[in-house]
């Protein structure tokens, strides 16, 4: 409702969270600047798509002409999400037999290896297309 009074009543505009923080960090200029774009989040799947950051880091990436690699803490059909969403590579933290609460707890070595096994492959020049 608020959202609404304001754009009917204030001139407001209503814009994405992502869109609202892409444009404060200057993400489309830091990406030009860029050799590699990295991102992530909790799970990719099918849904990241479907306006989740790492779809947004993704398209900025690409339409400034750069690789964009991803790691989530667990993702869902990796080779085709990583082709819808324009993703050089993509790498999971946790694996799908590894319990949640075991995940979070871990999460912060989790994310560590997995990204340092996706630089590694990427870095390796094995990197998935």
């Amino acid at each position: 409702g608020l959202a609404g009074g304001l754009v009917a009543f204030a001139g407001a505009r209503i814009e994405s969270g992502f869109s609202a923080v892409a444009r404060v960090v200057g993400l489309e200029s830091r990406a030009r600047q860029a050799d590699l774009v990295i991102t992530g989040e909790g799970t990719i799947d099918r849904q990241t798509g479907f306006g989740k950051t790492v779809a947004g880091v993704a398209a900025v990436a690409n339409a400034a002409g750069k690789p964009c690699i991803a790691v989530g803490g667990r993702v869902r059909d990796r080779d085709a999400v990583g082709r819808i969403l324009g993703l050089s590579d993509v790498e999971a933290a946790a694996g799908d037999d590894l319990p949640d609460d075991l995940a979070i707890r871990d999460a912060r070595a989790l994310v560590q290896r997995g990204a340092t096994t996706l630089l590694a492959r990427w870095l390796g020049g094995s990197a998935q297309a």
